[in-house]
């Protein structure tokens, strides 16, 4: 089957590139590859065009939605750099209907304070990731998460559980004060997270 490689950020166009290649895939009966592409905050690149609005976001899921009732088949890749504070965080994925396909990469790294505070919330985010079935591997004040050939179901909340991940540990170093916080924060974390993960697996 042929295949169509479109790509979609906050730049203008963006949406009538994405009908054009929709509207191409009916008519050859092709698969679109859709990329989204997240880049760093304008404060951090000059040239970079500022993250696109929650309209827009939902506008791109419903064009896809929509072309996927219609037969069209869609797969997507994300890439997103986020800059939060004094930390970073890369999250690559691909997420589509061959399995074998399925790929997620997490990356974490650095911090405000000194590195014993930052090496316990590294610890703490290995310790959610393994028991959320990524292979972890950590260096120093560095995380990195990996997980690949889930179902497309599961790839889906995998990647809203690092969306609340990304936002539970902003800044979360300047409370690690002491070595069982890295313990208490994760188990913290996945209580919380809990009731969204059973939401999106639509289990109770």
């Amino acid at each position: 089957m042929e295949r169509i490689l479109v790509g979609t950020s906050p730049r203008q166009g963006a949406f009538s590139a994405l009908t054009r290649a929709i509207s191409l895939a009916k008519r050859i009966r092709a698969t679109v590859h859709v990329l989204f592409v997240s880049p760093p905050p304008a404060r951090e690149c000059a040239d970079a065009p500022q993250l696109a609005a929650p309209d827009d976001c939902r506008r791109l899921r419903l064009m896809v939605q929509k072309a996927q009732e219609e037969g069209v088949g869609i797969e997507c890749f994300m890439n997103c750099n986020l800059h939060l504070g004094y930390h970073f965080v890369l999250i690559d994925a691909y997420v589509g209907d061959n399995t074998n396909d399925n790929s997620l990469y997490f990356r974490f790294l650095g911090g405000v304070t000194d590195f014993s505070r930052r090496a316990r919330r590294v610890r703490c985010i290995g310790n959610i990731l393994e028991r959320s079935d990524f292979r972890v591997e950590i260096h120093g004040d560095l995380v990195v998460g990996r997980i690949k050939q889930f179902e497309k179901e599961t790839m889906c909340a995998k990647l809203r559980l690092l969306g609340g991940l990304v936002g539970f540990t902003r800044q979360l170093d300047v409370r690690m004060a002491r070595e069982n916080d890295s313990h208490c924060f994760a188990e913290e974390f996945l209580a919380a997270i809990k009731p969204v993960l059973e939401e999106s697996y639509g289990t109770s």
